[in-house]
């Protein structure tokens, strides 16, 4: 009887690191099979993120060119608030999945279980949460916050897309987690071609509503792929959702959901607010077209930066799980420069093709080279700051990342807005934008330095 005992899940599920679980570890780290997965997870995860982001590109330069500039600014809004809703009602589960379940993935299967049962649990209560506080909600927010009163449907309408957005949430963090990048592409090309057929043609018999209604049901098809892709990943890798084991792991969400949480909700409205001052502009939503542009071309900037800094990641969780610190820093040094100097690079090669860019969303964009010049200088502190938050991220340090990273950026972001977009339009929120992620570069710099520093002196001199 002792022995079923001690060999039982909920056992195995509290071993902290002694001695013996030490010596189970893998041994000396070996580079040359994690720079062959790193690849491997490059490449997937490339093709995954260029897919997506590529969807959204084509439906913006569609929707663009086919009902005009305001048009392309009222879906922008009515996506954005559903994504900012969105962020609230995933509790950060997604960040929660890809931390903890890479770090268990190898040494400790059922925990990783637990992780991903906690994470799917939360998910669906907060959706369905969320999901009911937006529907009450569009009608105020169309006319009070927006003036918009004919974004109300809408709005509505995108309750749906938040919920599915929100359960969705974890699905891709654990994928990357368990390194199964090339199911989560497959799943991503599978729903981003339903999606942009679905987006289109409805945009075209029925006009910027019949966007968000294509948008809304595509996000149903998104969860379902990436839901059926999960399953499977973790079949492979041997862990099974361990939804009754869950409470075991409620520890995670106050040392690191709850702050990462608290970060995104901070973050989130605070770029809703900077849109919403200039929504409130008499040009407002032809000056929000030409911001949400300016973003457009800033991510595809970050597109290949952070592709490899997602498997960085993953990657790094899991060598801190299996090797400690030490040896996992080389992965995070390589990391860091080759953020800040690819994404150097992309900036300069979009600045050369500007015009073309521009080009694509018709004439009316012409203006718009100041907006994105800025964000092209914000694209290389954000590479910067994502980059050195890998660190940050690791240690589970999120209490200070968010008082020292993500408070001092999202405050200087909205002052900033509310300063600047009612005089200078677009460009005001662009100066905002650049330099709230200056700051948040600093920061993290000086968060990376006092960790390094941290966990090089002995526990007992620091007490």
């Amino acid at each position: 009887m002792a022995e079923l005992v001690s060999d039982s899940p909920l056992k195995r599920l509290s071993e902290v690191r002694t001695p013996q679980v030490e010596a189970r570890l893998i041994g000396p780290l070996d580079l040359k099979p994690l720079i062959r997965r790193a690849g491997t997870g490059i490449f997937w995860n490339f093709l995954a993120a260029f897919l997506s982001q590529g969807a959204a590109l084509v439906i913006n330069v569609l929707i663009a060119n086919t009902l005009g500039r305001a048009s392309l600014g009222r879906y922008a809004m009515v996506q954005g608030t559903a994504m900012m809703v969105a962020v609230f009602a995933q509790v950060a589960m997604g960040s929660t999945a890809t931390r903890y379940v890479a770090e268990f993935q190898q040494t400790n299967k059922d925990r990783a279980g637990a992780v991903l049962g906690l994470c799917a649990t939360v998910s669906l209560v907060t959706g369905t949460l969320g999901g009911v506080v937006l529907l009450f909600a569009s009608r105020p927010l169309a006319m009070i916050a927006l003036k918009a009163p004919e974004l109300d449907t809408m709005l509505e309408i995108s309750s749906v897309l938040m919920f599915f957005s929100t359960i969705n949430g974890y699905q891709v963090g654990a994928l990357a987690a368990l390194q199964s990048f090339r199911d989560l592409a497959l799943a991503t090309f599978a729903s981003v071609v339903f999606q942009c057929a679905l987006v289109v043609s409805l945009a075209h018999a029925y006009g910027i509503k019949g966007a968000v209604i294509g948008l809304t049901v595509s996000s149903f098809t998104r969860w379902l792929f990436h839901h059926i892709a999960l399953r499977s990943a973790a079949q492979k890798k041997g862990i099974t959702f361990q939804p009754l084991l869950a409470l075991r792991e409620v520890r995670i969400l106050r040392q690191y959901a709850f702050p990462v949480a608290l970060t995104g909700y901070i973050a989130i409205p605070a770029s809703w607010l900077g849109s919403v001052c200039l929504a409130r502009t008499p040009a407002g939503f032809s000056e929000l077209a030409a911001y949400a542009v300016g973003l457009n071309i800033k991510t595809a900037v970050l597109f290949v930066p952070l592709v490899i800094n997602s498997v960085s990641l993953v990657l790094f969780n899991e060598t801190v799980g299996s090797h400690g610190l030490k040896d996992s820093l080389k992965i995070f040094w390589v990391n860091v420069g080759i953020m800040v100097i690819a994404t150097g690079a992309a900036a300069c090669l979009c600045k050369a093709v500007l015009g073309s860019l521009l080009a694509l969303y018709g004439r009316q964009f012409h203006n718009a080279y100041p907006v994105v010049n800025l964000l092209l200088i914000a694209s290389i502190f954000e590479a910067a700051s994502y980059a050195g938050y890998v660190l940050v991220q690791s240690r589970a340090k999120m209490w200070l990342a968010l008082f020292a990273i993500g408070l001092p950026r999202d405050g200087v972001f909205v002052a900033l807005a509310f300063l600047l977009a009612r005089t200078h339009g677009a460009v005001g929120l662009a100066v905002a934008y650049t330099t709230a992620w200056g700051l948040a570069a600093a920061s993290t710099l000086v968060c990376a330095i006092w960790i390094l520093h941290e966990s090089r002196v002995p526990r007992a001199i620091r007490r």
